[in-house]
C-alpha cells in the first residue's frame, strides 16, 4: 500500500475503533497480523468475538468498499481468525462473527454489515 493510502487506511480504522466502541463494542486487538492476512480490528461484544474488516472508497469508479471484500479475502480473514482464537484460549467457546465496516466517499457514519460468512 502506497504512503497516503496507508495513511488513509489508519485514520478509517481508528475511525471505526472510535464508532465502534460509541456502539458498545470492546475492541481486544487491532492490526493483529498472521502469515496470510491482517485482521483490522477484533471487538468483543460480550458473548461474540467479532473480526471487523474496515473498508474504505473514495468513490465507486471500482466499486463500493463493501463490494470490495472478494471470497479470497473472506477466506483470508477466516483463516487468520482462527489463528487469533488459537492463540487466545479465553475465546475458545465464543461464538465468532466476521463483519465489515465500510465508507464510501465522504459519509460520516459506516455501513456496518454483520456477519459476512453466513
Amino acid at each position: 500500500m502506497k504512503g497516503f493510502s496507508r495513511w488513509l487506511g489508519q485514520k478509517k480504522e481508528q475511525a471505526a475503533k472510535r464508532w465502534l466502541e460509541r456502539q458498545g463494542i470492546e475492541i481486544v486487538a487491532e492490526n493483529y497480523a498472521c502469515r496470510g492476512g491482517e485482521l483490522d480490528l477484533l471487538g468483543w461484544d460480550g458473548s461474540t468475538l467479532i473480526c471487523f474488516e474496515v473498508r474504505y472508497r473514495k468513490n465507486s469508479t471500482h466499486g463500493s468498499a463493501m463490494e470490495s471484500v472478494t471470497p479470497h479475502k473472506l477466506q483470508r480473514l477466516m483463516h487468520c481468525f482462527q489463528r487469533f482464537v488459537q492463540q487466545h484460549p479465553r475465546y475458545a467457546n465464543a461464538s465468532l462473527r466476521i463483519d465489515v465496516i465500510a465508507w464510501d466517499g465522504d459519509a460520516n457514519t459506516p455501513q456496518w454489515l454483520k456477519n459476512v460468512t453466513g
